[in-house]
């Protein structure tokens, strides 16, 4: 397809003045989408409203549509090309923060799950604490009663050898 009209935007973006360009087949850019089956106007062909590409360090999004006379008739077609790299950029870095937010959730539900545990462990021991100081409660009062017992035979004994 024949450029017939190329604005000052486009301009800037290919980089030649319109006079240059006016006339000549739209693949004489040479990106990555001329003459394959991705070019905007195979797409608009297929009833693609849109199509992508990459040049010069740029991504760059292309809307299409058709061109309509009075009889509603295709006349043409007309291409609306954008700069999108800050717009890729930013859904990258959006991605990037989504997988770090996925990292920090699954990192707080295990530590949630730790600490869980910890809590449980903790509990039980100070349970088995309580019982193991009642342990001890009775093995003091029994040995306590033993030298009791002991001491009252002692002196028992003491005062039948008398």
């Amino acid at each position: 397809m024949k450029w017939t009209f190329v604005n000052k935007g486009a301009e800037q973006i290919l980089n030649q003045k319109r006079e240059a360009l006016k006339g000549h087949m739209c693949s004489k850019w040479g990106t990555e989408i001329c003459d394959t089956e991705n070019c905007d106007i195979k797409c608009l062909n297929r009833g693609m409203g849109k199509t992508y590409f990459s040049a010069d360090g740029s991504d760059f999004q292309i809307d299409l549509a058709y061109v309509h006379n009075q009889k509603r008739e295709k006349c043409g077609h007309i291409e609306i090309l954008q700069d999108i790299t800050h717009l890729n950029q930013t859904l990258n870095i959006k991605e990037k923060q989504d997988e770090l937010i996925n990292g920090i959730t699954t990192s707080t539900d295990k530590f949630l799950s730790i600490s869980i545990q910890v809590t449980n462990s903790a509990s039980q021991l100070s349970k088995n604490a309580e019982e193991q100081s009642g342990i001890i409660q009775e093995f003091v009062a029994s040995i306590s009663e033993i030298s009791d017992n002991l001491e009252e035979n002692i002196n028992h004994i003491n005062e039948t050898n008398d």
